[in-house]
């Protein structure tokens, strides 16, 4: 091969050369800038990044503040409507409690009366029984009294059996006397009459002494008070 041809082609791969180092160095230089704008983009990739999660984070935050206080609010308006059902049970008790009241109160005073009423009845029981004491004790005198007007009226009875036979003695005697013309005074003496039957002891009329009669009167005002105490 020629020398000017190998020194043409040495030019030209001499100019091709510089050409593709030029090129590499421009290459090189565009790779640099591509590094250099790939970090700086990285950056603030990463600093988009944390900004994202601090705004997720305060977003978060946010909802959950919001979402208590909501929760506060509709606890306060929960707590507000119980206490206002509260208030009102409350109302309805006090007024069913002063009704009950005033409905006790009535009853007391029923109550007060009855035992007035009760209290009177047991003085009228004490002074019942009191005089049902002094109306036994009377009574136990009257019948002692009444046995022994009966023992008494039992010996009365055996003495006027014997005064009716020493009469019919007698009057034999007067007979017999007049038969024979005696004393004339046996034969006009009267002849007894046969005393008529004794009554039953509970027509027999006693005669009343003074006391008797204080004791008789006294126990028919205690009768009398006894009934009044009855139709109480």
């Amino acid at each position: 091969m020629p020398y000017n041809t190998i020194k043409e082609l040495g030019l030209k791969t001499t100019k091709e050369l510089d050409e593709c180092s030029d090129q590499i160095a421009e290459n090189q230089s565009i790779n640099n800038h591509l590094v250099l704008q790939r970090d700086e983009f990285l950056n603030y990739y990463i600093k988009g990044q944390i900004l994202a999660m601090a705004l997720l984070k305060d977003r978060i935050k946010f909802t959950e503040m919001q979402s208590i206080s909501r929760w506060l609010h509709k606890k306060h308006l929960i707590d507000k409507r119980d206490r206002e059902r509260e208030i009102r049970d409350a109302a309805y008790l006090h007024a069913n409690l002063q009704e009950r009241e005033l409905k006790l109160n009535s009853e007391n005073d029923n109550f007060k009366k009855e035992n007035t009423d009760l209290d009177q009845f047991a003085k009228d029981g004490s002074v019942i029984r009191t005089n049902m004491q002094r109306l036994k004790d009377d009574r136990d005198k009257l019948k002692s009294r009444l046995h022994s007007t009966d023992d008494d009226f039992k010996e009365l009875m055996e003495q006027n059996e014997k005064l009716l036979k020493e009469v019919e003695e007698a009057e034999k005697k007067a007979g017999v006397t007049k038969q024979a013309g005696g004393n004339p005074k046996y034969v006009n003496a009267p002849t007894m009459r046969k005393p008529k039957p004794a009554a039953p002891i509970d027509e027999i009329v006693i005669e009343e002494t003074e006391q008797q009669r204080e004791k008789r009167l006294k126990l028919e005002r205690l009768s009398k008070l006894n009934q009044g105490a009855g139709l109480r």
